[in-house]
């Protein structure tokens, strides 16, 4: 488990135990409005992000994870509303 403050990501190993469509691992991350949510993250697909869902008020918000380096908290980009602008 990785930790910075008071969020924590499971170890990227625990995603590869299972075939790719379902390598998930969990964590708990501060979202935009400064509540700190559980989430479901994949395998990394760069250096910097992890690509993340979560469920906030009953609706699935996909984005990424990234560790800020002001806060040294992971914290959780919300990229649902261009991915429905792209549709």
């Amino acid at each position: 488990m990785i930790r910075y403050g008071k969020t924590f990501i499971m170890n990227e190993e625990l995603a590869y135990d299972r075939p790719l469509k379902e390598s998930d691992r969990r964590g708990r991350v501060r979202f935009p409005d400064g509540k700190l949510r559980a989430v479901l993250l994949g395998v990394a697909d760069t250096w910097f992000t992890i690509p993340a869902r979560a469920k906030v008020c009953g609706r699935t918000r996909h984005g990424f994870v990234y560790r800020d380096s002001d806060s040294e908290e992971f914290r959780f980009c919300d990229m649902t509303a261009k991915r429905e602008q792209n549709k």
